[in-house]
């Protein structure tokens, strides 16, 4: 598991770079949008939980907040779907 997780890090970096690299990339918007309460599925719920972890602050400066994998995932799922 540790080789597979790993390898999606590197993924991961390397898209981050691709985006960063594009000469307009200060400048190009992705739409987030926000949710009706009412329809919110169980993938809503965990990329807001991931949103909620990246705002938290812990009691020290270096405490933060534990997020499951799946949340992650969840979150890097809806981010790339926000860039189609």
């Amino acid at each position: 598991m540790n080789g597979l997780r790993n390898e999606s890090v590197e993924k991961l970096r390397e898209i981050s770079n691709d985006l960063d690299s594009d000469p307009l990339s200060e400048i190009k918007k992705v739409l987030f949008p926000g949710w009706d309460k009412e329809f919110e599925n169980e993938q809503e719920l965990l990329v807001k939980e991931a949103a909620e972890a990246i705002l938290a602050n812990g009691i020290s400066p270096d405490e933060g907040t534990h997020v499951s994998q799946k949340t992650i995932a969840a979150l890097i799922y809806y981010i790339a779907d926000m860039l189609e």
